[in-house]
């Protein structure tokens, strides 16, 4: 079976840009080199890659470790964060925020609510320690 590397890379740009994570800060995290992420990212080097590599960019990403391994043989893995209670509500609670945006009379307000929803999912994903 062709191992889908197209499906990787897109796999990682889409969660990448879930968690506004840039390059350089999955570099950080995987403790991988930066060619191999730039690689892996864009699609540029089809080389093959141990099964180490793709379990410590699927931590990095916040998944589970087989997760770009199932990717690459052609498995939908499942989200790991789809059934999460806290980040469902962060969503909803983001869409309702864009529902009231609209409207000038509280937009400082809203601002300040979205700050500390923001710094709640740093912190979910391993970014700053307190909200």
């Amino acid at each position: 079976m062709a191992k889908d590397w197209q499906g990787v890379s897109a796999a990682m740009r889409q969660r990448m840009g879930e968690l506004d994570m840039t390059q350089a800060e999955l570099v950080q995290k995987s403790g991988l080199a930066p060619m191999t992420i730039r690689e892996m990212v864009n699609d540029t080097q089809r080389r093959r890659r141990s099964q180490v590599t793709l379990a410590a960019v699927s931590e990095a990403l916040g998944w589970p470790r087989n997760h770009l391994k199932l990717v690459l043989e052609g498995e939908s893995p499942k989200d790991p964060d789809r059934d999460d209670p806290v980040l469902q509500e962060l969503a909803e609670l983001r869409a309702q925020l864009r529902r009231l945006s609209g409207s000038e009379k509280n937009a400082e307000e809203l601002r300040a609510i979205n700050d500390r929803l923001d710094r709640i999912e740093q912190q979910l994903t391993g970014g700053d320690e307190a909200p």
